[in-house]
């Protein structure tokens, strides 16, 4: 694909320094090779024009490249119905899809003009950008977190006496009022087990957003103004600070060794605890409280993944697929890297 060309055998009339021409001729041939690489393209060898590789042939290269385009998205249309087809034209005049068909564009154009290190490149970029925002990919690098907690039913789980309320499921109004987060879910199993009697003390963590504004709360602030909306008393709602999972376990553990004994959480043995966090971070939270010297019962919510539907997705990534990716990712390297 990338045969390395012998200059002197493609453009021997350029080389050729035989004696045989008289003055007259060789100023001649001298203004015609002149004149030809005035006319060929920028950057390229001499005759390259003759050989082809005009910007006419670029643009016959993508003109070709559209109709190839066009066609996939007939057959889609032919084969799975328009809903399929408008979702499928979404995703690819979408940001990541327009990115991701320019990328296929890139590796096309690069071999044609024999650049193996832009090809190379190029192709690594579509590789991670397809990979990791490939629906079917992200669903397995998601159950590969949450498996284990999926037959969890909130309202099976075994009362406790503290339920912390790990921070990330909350966001601020621009006039600084709680809601609901895309991982709202911590808040709302969190309601149900105080309403249904399951948890008599709640401990809402997390503090300040990395970007935050004054006026906005912290997120155990959200989380306790959300479960007060939802109708647990603020007398049951304790808060604590931290700025990620560790620090806020760290903190957790300060507030139970300072819990006076007879509140029922030190001590005795009989305490029990409950964490609420996104499945998917699940196993992470439950090995830092170990590492705190703290034993907890998982109560997971917030499943992301699962089952990926037919989607275009499965093919032209997505952006919400490369940021599940990214968090699923995260978590997996705080395995590696026991954190």
């Amino acid at each position: 694909m990338f045969r390395k060309r012998d200059p002197m055998a493609e453009y021997s009339d350029y080389y050729d320094d035989t004696e045989t021409e008289t003055p007259g001729q060789k100023e001649t041939a001298r203004g015609s090779r002149q004149r030809r690489d005035r006319t060929r393209p920028s950057g390229a060898p001499p005759g390259l024009a003759r050989h082809g590789r005009t910007n006419g042939s670029w643009f016959m290269h993508i003109a070709g490249f559209a109709l190839v385009l066009a066609a996939a998205l007939i057959a889609v249309r032919g084969y799975a119905g328009q809903p399929m087809f408008e979702k499928t034209v979404k995703a690819l005049v979408a940001p990541v899809g327009v990115v991701w068909v320019i990328l296929i564009l890139a590796m096309w154009l690069s071999v044609l003009r024999r650049q193996p290190l832009i090809a190379l490149l190029a192709t690594i970029a579509w590789l991670v950008l397809t990979i990791g925002g490939n629906a079917m990919f992200v669903s397995w690098l998601g159950d590969s977190l949450q498996s284990q907690w999926i037959a969890f039913d909130v309202d099976e789980a075994a009362p406790v006496t503290t339920l912390l309320v790990l921070g990330g499921g909350t966001e601020s109004t621009p006039a600084g009022k709680a809601q609901g987060g895309a991982a709202a879910d911590r808040v709302l199993v969190a309601a149900r087990m105080a309403l249904a009697g399951k948890a008599e003390r709640i401990v809402c963590s997390g503090g300040r957003s990395i970007g935050a504004v004054e006026g906005d709360l912290t997120a155990g602030e959200e989380s306790r103004q959300l479960l007060v909306a939802l109708g647990v008393s603020d007398e049951r709602i304790e808060l604590i600070s931290g700025r990620n999972t560790s620090e806020e376990m760290q903190l957790f553990g300060d507030w139970l060794d300072q819990s006076p004994s007879e509140s029922g959480l030190t001590g005795s043995g009989v305490e029990t605890i409950g964490i609420v966090t996104s499945a998917w971070h699940m196993e992470r939270a439950l090995r830092l409280a170990r590492a705190r010297g703290i034993e907890a019962t998982a109560i997971p919510c917030d499943f992301r993944a699962g089952n990926p539907r037919s989607t275009p997705h499965l093919l032209v990534p997505g952006a919400v697929y490369l940021l599940q990716s990214q968090r699923f990712l995260h978590e997996h390297l705080a395995r590696l890297a026991s954190r």
